[in-house]
């Protein structure tokens, strides 16, 4: 079963928000299609054999790859297109099942759209507060998944200014109410963009968590179409 929730910046939850879906489930994510949906998030529980990878990883070197690959390619050549990078991930490697899991399921929900089947892949370490102020993609849709550190911030639609954002006006304006929610660690949603067929206006408003200050690091899986 899903509901409609927003989760509170640490994980609390608070008033149901129409615009979201959320489950323990992967099949939750289908209900991004869903007209009034903005927002589909998969709370599934932390992988420890999958954290410990992508701490070693994160500790020895930082991680940046990003592919531009066709569906066909994310379903069922992502190794290949990987390893040709020379990025140091393995057939087995327990970083790359997670990522070619989400992979799958993030193309069955493309497929069933009627736009360009082009998928950007981004697999990164982040140090900085990256797109610090709250803001809609250009995208059709966007899948996130924040492995190590904080995670994504969003806003629920009562929470969201449009009229701010859409004449740029700073975070403080946008945010009509409360804090932002945010996404745990190993959570994987699925949000829509300006360019989701329908959606223009109303995409899901998120941001970047603010890390600088504090000297944090995140690692960031993305996957837009």
């Amino acid at each position: 079963m899903t509901q409609a929730y927003a989760a509170g910046a640490r994980g609390s939850w608070e008033e149901p928000a129409s615009h979201a879906r959320s489950g323990p489930e992967a099949g939750v994510l289908s209900a991004i299609t869903d007209a009034d949906c903005s927002i589909a998030v998969w709370q599934r529980p932390v992988d420890a054999v999958v954290h410990t990878r992508v701490k070693a990883l994160a500790a020895s070197e930082r991680l940046e790859l990003r592919l531009n690959l066709t569906p066909a390619q994310l379903k069922h050549d992502l190794l290949a297109s990987i390893t040709a990078k020379s990025f140091p991930l393995g057939a087995r490697d327990p970083l790359l099942n997670d990522i070619e899991r989400l992979g799958r399921h993030f193309e069955a929900i493309a497929s069933t759209l009627d736009v360009p089947q082009a998928v950007t892949l981004r697999l990164e370490t982040l140090r900085d507060d990256g797109c610090r102020r709250f803001h809609v993609d250009r995208v059709h849709l966007r899948l996130l998944c924040t492995y190590l550190g904080p995670g994504t911030e969003w806003l629920t639609e009562d929470q969201v200014d449009r009229d701010a954002l859409a004449t740029h006006l700073p975070n403080e304006a946008i945010v009509r109410r409360g804090v932002p929610q945010r996404l745990e660690p190993f959570w994987v949603a699925i949000i829509k963009g300006e360019r989701y067929p329908g959606a223009a206006g109303r995409g899901q408003v998120h941001r970047s968590p603010p890390i600088a200050a504090a000297g944090a690091a995140r690692v960031l899986f993305s996957l837009d179409i």
